[in-house]
């Protein structure tokens, strides 16, 4: 039988041995006591099962401001992230408890958007006079550096019981050292106009959205950012 359908099965058996009937509860932690020595599965297992992951595609390697809307999009929603690379294909993974990771992972995606859309236009209307590449793009990562830096001085940082705290770190534990983005910045311009760069990204990244739709019907409501 498949691990997950497995731990299922003893969850709900644990489940049932808070019951009321004495005699139902006991019979429910028996088979749930049964199942985990069948299948070798610990107390540690079916706690830690509760954790769910969410992933995301990303290039193998990433500048340091991509690095930081990862981190502080964890950050918002009260999980942890890591870089899964396989077969030459990486995808940023959050992970925790519930739906947070997936709304970690949502708010990535379109925070990301909307910060892509900006750096376009800044390319397009202030640095169109930047003839070298590789200025244009240093220029422009630092506008984007500057972008996170703002929407990370906005983010609330989701309260997370300690109890979830301790669980999260287990889990991680379990899996040994995650995988983080190798880093890939580009240098270039001036002192003075990454400066001017960094100081644009802020003034836009104070004006970024984040919403998600509450309970699918319901109107889209502000998440993760202060006003």
């Amino acid at each position: 039988m498949d691990k997950q359908k497995v731990l299922e099965k003893i969850k709900k058996c644990l489940a049932l041995g808070e019951s009321a009937n004495e005699h139902e509860a006991a019979q429910a932690i028996r088979q749930a006591q049964i199942l985990m020595k069948k299948y070798g599965i610990s107390e540690m297992d079916v706690e830690l099962s509760a954790v769910t992951e969410k992933g995301v595609p990303v290039a193998a390697t990433l500048p340091t401001w991509h690095q930081i809307l990862i981190s502080q999009c964890a950050k918002a929603f009260g999980v942890k992230s890591y870089q899964h690379t396989q077969w030459g294909l990486a995808e940023a993974r959050f992970f925790g408890l519930g739906i947070k990771p997936e709304l970690a992972a949502y708010a990535y995606e379109v925070l990301l958007r909307q910060l892509k859309k900006e750096r376009r236009e800044y390319i397009k209307n202030e640095l169109k006079a930047v003839r070298l590449s590789r200025n244009k793009t240093a220029r422009a990562d630092q506008f984007c550096t500057g972008w996170v830096y703002a929407v990370a001085q906005k983010v609330k940082e989701f309260a997370t019981e300690p109890e979830e705290k301790d669980m999260l770190e287990r889990y991680q534990k379990q899996f040994g050292e995650m995988g983080q983005a190798k880093k890939r910045d580009v240098h270039g311009g001036s002192k003075a106009s990454r400066e001017q760069d960094l100081a644009a990204g802020v003034r836009k990244g104070r004006e970024a959205q984040l919403y998600h739709a509450m309970d699918g019907g319901e109107e889209q409501k502000r998440l993760g950012l202060n006003g």
